[in-house]
């Protein structure tokens, strides 16, 4: 159960930022490349890591180790060529992060992309607001996985009891729970409120103004 929170850890792809433009132009240009079919969006395969994503996009009578790695190092030279020109912070969340800062709460992020990925685009749009930012790397294995959670947890020496973990999908409600954090969900990510139909129990918002509201009520309870 959560006290009064201190720290708070996000999810990045869906959350804070909506990544799926640059995400599709990449994808579809590794499968492109490698003579596989493309798609209209990688709505359908998003929020699983890179290697998942490769694997869920190509067809289900080519999906070898072999292939979705090879496809894999393919998406993974366009992704990091990529200027970033289709994925930008939704609306509200720089606001919303620069509220919980000013209310000395510690803020995290939590993401399924490769970490040097994930350490361009908050460079680039949240500079200097995070205490701790986890990525995919070889020693951080990706999301429900809670290893990020931990690290997290350790770098800031925070305690379960006072984290809330934030997110948009499915994957991030199996992290919350293997992490035995609380989660609030947020409405306005790649799927809207579907991720929490089966929830019904799970706090959700629409909007970062709304979150902001939330979880400043929290601290002052």
């Amino acid at each position: 159960m959560m006290t009064k929170p201190q720290l708070i850890i996000f999810d990045l792809d869906g959350t804070l930022m909506n990544t799926l433009g640059d995400i599709t132009a990449c994808l579809n240009a590794a499968l492109s490349e490698c003579g596989y079919p493309t798609h209209d969006s990688a709505i359908e395969f998003i929020n699983n890591g890179a290697r998942r994503l490769i694997a869920d996009a190509l067809p289900p009578d080519v999906r070898t180790d072999e292939t979705i790695d090879n496809v894999l190092a393919v998406y993974r030279d366009y992704y990091s060529a990529c200027t970033n020109d289709l994925t930008f912070p939704y609306e509200g969340t720089v606001e919303m992060v620069h509220k919980l800062k000013k209310a000395k709460l510690k803020l995290a992020l939590f993401s399924n992309k490769d970490h040097e990925h994930v350490m361009r685009l908050m460079n680039r749009d949240f500079p200097g607001l995070f205490d701790c930012i986890v990525g995919i790397s070889p020693d951080v294995l990706p999301k429900p996985n809670p290893g990020g959670i931990d690290k997290i947890l350790f770098s800031t020496q925070c305690q379960k009891n006072k984290t809330l973990y934030v997110g948009d999908s499915r994957v991030d409600i199996l992290t919350a729970r293997n992490a035995g954090l609380t989660m609030y969900g947020v409405n306005w990510g790649f799927k809207g409120n579907e991720p929490f139909i089966s929830d019904p129990q799970l706090p959700t918002v629409d909007t970062p103004a709304q979150l902001t509201k939330r979880i400043l009520h929290l601290c002052n309870e």
